[in-house]
């Protein structure tokens, strides 16, 4: 940031990371520091979702603070009528959800390039694996793209790939072990006596849901096996 503010020159910084390695987090302490520096800087989602839970999470039913707070989270549409570099900083979480134009009310046409058009610092932070409609143009790819033409220099590299896994109990061993699953990842030699996870395989629903609530009923301290659907929609 200091760089963009003694040069005037605009960077696109590209941040990657699996699920679970923080980015969400990370993007918010950024929204943070820069703030605390007085810098107009704004985090920016596409989903609604993570932004109204800010929102409640720090405007603590505090009326005029949320009034405050909420002009610091918005979403990537209309960005397009902003003026280049309205914004000091732009963090852009779930970069991977971007589209191009959509809706009959916004006048946009791409929010990769809108994003990196509308500040002169811009932070991605995407994993592309994460992409889950035909819709979603979010890419490192789209991004240098259009970083290239409005002359924003990219800032990517290995210290910028978040690696590290806090978010579920099989650390990285587990999200290895899903990818190879879902063959995103080539063949990885995994241990699975040490994840701490009983892996079983069943060819019928009936019977896995009667086997969890055998595990439930024989420990009523516990109760905590559970059945969860998880749809994946895959864009061709």
């Amino acid at each position: 940031m200091a760089k963009c503010l003694q040069d005037g020159k605009t960077r696109t910084i590209i941040i990657q990371g699996g699920p679970g390695t923080g980015k969400s987090v990370l993007a918010i302490n950024l929204l943070k520091e820069l703030i605390d520096r007085g810098l107009f800087a704004c985090y920016v989602t596409k989903n609604s979702a993570p932004r109204e839970a800010f929102l409640r999470l720090l405007g603590k039913d505090n009326l005029k603070l949320g009034v405050k707070i909420k002009s610091l989270f918005r979403s990537p549409f209309n960005l397009s009528q902003s003026p280049p570099n309205a914004y000091k900083c732009l963090i852009v979480d779930e970069a991977h959800r971007l589209v191009r134009r959509m809706y009959g009310d916004w006048s946009g046409e791409n929010q990769v390039r809108e994003c990196i058009n509308a500040s002169l610092l811009s932070i991605f932070l995407i994993d592309e694996d994460q992409r889950i409609t035909t819709k979603d143009i979010g890419s490192i790819e789209e991004i240098k793209k259009h970083a290239r033409e409005l002359n924003s220099t990219v800032i990517m590299g290995e210290n910028l790939i978040l690696k590290s896994q806090f978010r579920c109990n099989g650390s990285d061993a587990y999200i290895q072990l899903i990818n190879k699953m879902l063959q995103i990842d080539e063949y990885v030699d995994i241990d699975l006596s040490k994840l701490e996870y009983d892996i079983k395989v069943f060819d019928n629903p009936i019977e896995m849901k009667n086997e969890l609530r055998k595990i439930n009923e024989s420990d009523k301290n516990y109760n905590k096996a559970r059945m969860v659907l998880d749809i994946v929609t895959i864009g061709i």
